[in-house]
């Protein structure tokens, strides 16, 4: 078979960011249960969290701490509303958490230890908020938890999130686009990646005028919220945190050198758009070493690119 990918891309591609995903190497490991070992975990001190302004669907979130010694273990627990992706000390990890109803919300337990260091190490997460109902009904709220349990030789710490960690709204996401269909987490992703924040995700990034975060607590249900109730793990609606049940995706990088197509349209919504021709105009020889520079579109404009992986069978991921 012939597979075609077509990408449309309204923005300028200035520069390319990598990071070593350590994923498949088995250095860091993620835990998963059987269903009959997939019941609550009542094990938390953290506490949900959010950007001071709730309408934002995507949040950039870190939190530095500093290690005087290695842990014997480091096990990092992460749910979140309704994806995020994991950096830690700039290294991308994985994508999750698995899909569930937020009354019944998975997380995934990773491994960390072989990437923590002596002095300042970081956690970053990008998280993306999806709203309005999917395939499942049930309504969500914005929210991300995570807790590292550290296992030294004398005793034992928690980092958690909580009001320490610092948090900004993603400059370069655009939320006005409309979504595909309410049965998927698909959308039409609309990023101008001028007001990308370059390596947000690194362990050095200075982060000192991002924002507190804001914790996430009670607001339905009877008696009303009291100023003095604690914010937690079980805030509804996450009345039910679950082992991720299933296996963990296995990202790979995929270099393709076959440009076929490159050229500027109206820009279009994705669910309002013609079927897009694939017939070969050109063939561009791409360096994989070399960054990929495009100009900026036209007013009104978008560039269209069409990529041949000229590859007789393979496997197709689609990540939800």
């Amino acid at each position: 078979m012939r597979n075609i990918f077509v990408f449309v891309l309204a923005c300028v591609l200035s520069q390319s960011v990598s990071s070593q995903n350590l994923w498949g190497t088995e250095s860091v490991k993620g835990i998963w249960a059987t269903a009959a070992e997939a019941k609550p975990d009542k094990n938390w001190q953290a506490q949900w969290i959010w950007l001071s302004e709730e309408e934002n669907p995507m949040m950039l979130s870190r939190k530095s701490f500093e290690l005087g010694d290695i842990p014997q273990k480091a096990l990092l627990k992460i749910p979140a509303t309704s994806k995020y992706k994991l950096y830690v000390n700039g290294q991308y990890l994985l994508q999750g958490p698995a899909r569930s109803a937020p009354h019944h919300q998975s997380f995934d337990q990773i491994e960390i230890t072989p990437l923590l260091e002596k002095g300042i190490n970081t956690i970053a997460v990008k998280v993306h908020y999806q709203t309005g109902k999917q395939s499942y009904h049930f309504d969500a709220r914005p929210g991300l938890l995570a807790q590292l349990n550290l296992s030294f030789e004398a005793h034992q710490a928690i980092i958690s999130t909580d009001q320490s960690w610092k948090v900004k709204a993603d400059p370069s996401w655009d939320s006005s686009a409309p979504p595909i269909n309410r049965f998927q987490d698909f959308v039409n992703d609309k990023v101008n990646m001028k007001n990308d924040i370059h390596g947000w995700f690194n362990r050095y990034f200075d982060d000192e005028n991002w924002s507190s975060a804001s914790l996430i607590y009670r607001n339905v249900g009877w008696p009303a919220h009291q100023k003095n109730n604690l914010a937690g793990a079980t805030t509804l609606p996450w009345i039910n945190l679950i082992p991720r049940g299933i296996p963990y995706l296995k990202e790979t990088e995929w270099i393709t050198k076959n440009l076929i197509k490159a050229e500027q349209i109206d820009t279009p919504n994705v669910d309002q758009m013609e079927p897009v021709s694939i017939r070969p105009t050109q063939k561009i020889n791409l360096e994989p070493k070399v960054p990929f520079v495009l100009k900026a579109p036209k007013k009104g404009k978008a560039w269209l690119l069409l990529y041949d992986l000229v590859k007789s069978s393979m496997e197709i991921l689609v990540c939800p």
